[in-house]
């Protein structure tokens, strides 16, 4: 058998490999064992009720012993049958101190809870800080490493099944529509942009949105990640259209800051902007959602604009600011990094 001794400081510099193995689908049969040390001066007074209380606990046994460590531990031992995680532990002050918390011996759901985390996820998952959508670090970064891979096929025209049914194709993951979703997609209607080569993430929620959907990462302890597509009105946190970047904008596309000369009279927005899009290099993605809420039409909207030595992105905000309401962009990145530029409504 092969024994791994984990202290709780040495947690975090080693939870990615583990936690992203943990999403592999096998479900590991754990048991638990807690070693309790107290110090001589206190186990009379509470070794007892401490021993009574963490029978309670979940763990499958409990040990008291006269002692002190200088902080808590785990052992994991690998058995053929499963996995052993032995716990040492620490009483002070009468306050139990375990790897993920301390607690007063009337906070029990607090400890079950721990406990069974740590059985149903392991230690490293089970221990580690959850973050957004209620992952750990790691999970996130497996998932932003998924959803980074390219979009290979052509989205312009196909109905939102479709994109879905290409994506989950291609990334090996499938999406779950709850019933709500399921009802109030629009079948017949077809995207209307080309999102060829931007990240699969980014493109999802671009795709999702015109149909008020968002994705929305969601994990049940002790099971995988799932991608579940709900009603943006019912989710307070989704994956986003884009991320912001840390650089500043011309560090972040510096095409966007290239001077050019412009003499435009009366053309209609749209083919304007297609036509600066191919020649400036960087994608323009539309919320077309918030533009039809807001009753503007692209290719009926006529704009002008003339001027020598203009950059591209000074251009760009001038011609999205004829429109009725105003338009306005905003620099993002996909999960792959590549910046885009997303046309958008002012609110």
């Amino acid at each position: 058998m092969k024994i791994i001794s984990i202290g709780v400081a040495a947690l975090s510099s080693i939870g990615l490999s583990f936690a992203v193995e943990s999403c592999s689908g096998q479900k590991i049969n754990r048991s638990i064992e807690i070693e309790i040390f107290i110090d001589a001066r206190e186990v009379v007074r509470s070794g007892q009720q401490w021993a009574e209380t963490l029978q309670k606990s979940g763990a499958d046994r409990v040990n008291i012993r006269t002692g002190k460590i200088d902080r808590p531990e785990v052992d994991i031992v690998q058995l053929s049958s499963g996995e052993l995680i032995a716990i040492k532990a620490a009483v002070a002050r009468n306050r139990l101190y375990l790897p993920g918390g301390n607690f007063g011996m009337t906070e029990i759901s607090g400890i079950k809870r721990l406990i069974q985390s740590i059985r149903d996820d392991g230690v490293e998952t089970g221990l580690a800080e959850k973050q957004a959508f209620g992952l750990t670090a790691a999970q996130l970064v497996a998932l932003h490493d998924l959803l980074a891979q390219p979009v290979r096929f052509s989205t312009k025209g196909i109905p939102l099944q479709k994109m879905l049914d290409q994506l989950e194709a291609q990334l090996g993951h499938s999406f779950q529509l709850d019933q709500t979703a399921i009802r109030e997609v629009d079948q017949t209607s077809a995207f209307q942009s080309e999102l060829r080569g931007m990240s699969s993430g980014t493109a999802l929620a671009v795709v999702l949105r015109p149909q008020q959907l968002v994705m929305q990462p969601h994990r049940e302890q002790g099971r995988d990640v799932e991608l579940r597509i709900v009603p943006s009105r019912n989710a307070d946190e989704f994956w986003p259209v884009g991320w912001p970047s840390e650089m500043t904008p011309v560090k972040t596309e510096p095409k966007l800051f290239q001077r050019l000369d412009l003499q435009i009279q009366g053309y209609p927005l749209k083919t304007t902007l297609d036509a600066i899009e191919k020649r400036m290099g960087v994608q323009m993605v539309f919320d077309w959602y918030a533009i039809e809420q807001a009753g503007i039409d692209l290719e009926k909207t006529k704009v002008s604009f003339e001027k020598d030595n203009a950059t591209y992105i000074s251009a760009i905000n001038q011609l999205l600011g004829q429109a009725r309401p105003r338009l306005k962009q905003e620099l993002r990145l996909d999960e792959s990094g590549r910046p885009f530029l997303w046309v958008t409504t002012l609110r």
